[in-house]
């Protein structure tokens, strides 16, 4: 149990060190998500609003614009709540961008090791 527990906190000193730049990243981010929530709990209407909450009612796709926002809106009706729709939509913004860090993270690191995924702006070592 000792030896699990000290290769977990090894692992999770690894993780925090070489990630640690972008957690701090995205804790400052999540908190700006959040005061803009607090600040703006109210959602801002433009043109095409009400075509996607008419389809997300009706549940059947605009002739103009079919895309999945609507399905979207339609899952989130339950809660009745515009501040669960915003704090979804920020949600989904924090999450892609670490899903943009993962993929260069990654991208980087088979670069790093002179294999076929190595971008042609990376220095040659």
């Amino acid at each position: 149990m000792a030896e699990l527990v000290r290769r977990t906190a090894r692992g999770t000193g690894r993780f925090l060190a070489a990630h640690g730049l972008f957690l701090a990243a995205l804790a400052g981010a999540v908190a700006l998500r959040w005061i803009a929530i607090l600040g703006f709990p109210w959602i801002f209407w433009f043109g095409d609003s009400r075509t996607y909450l008419n389809a997300a009612i009706q549940f059947a796709p605009d002739d103009l614009r079919p895309s999945g926002y609507s399905v979207f809106l339609w899952a989130l009706r339950p809660f009745e709540s515009w501040t669960v729709v915003l704090a979804v939509q920020h949600a989904l913004g924090a999450l892609t961008g670490v899903m943009v860090y993962a993929i260069v993270w990654r991208g980087l690191r088979a670069g790093r090791a002179g294999g076929p995924g190595r971008p042609a702006w990376w220095p040659r070592r």
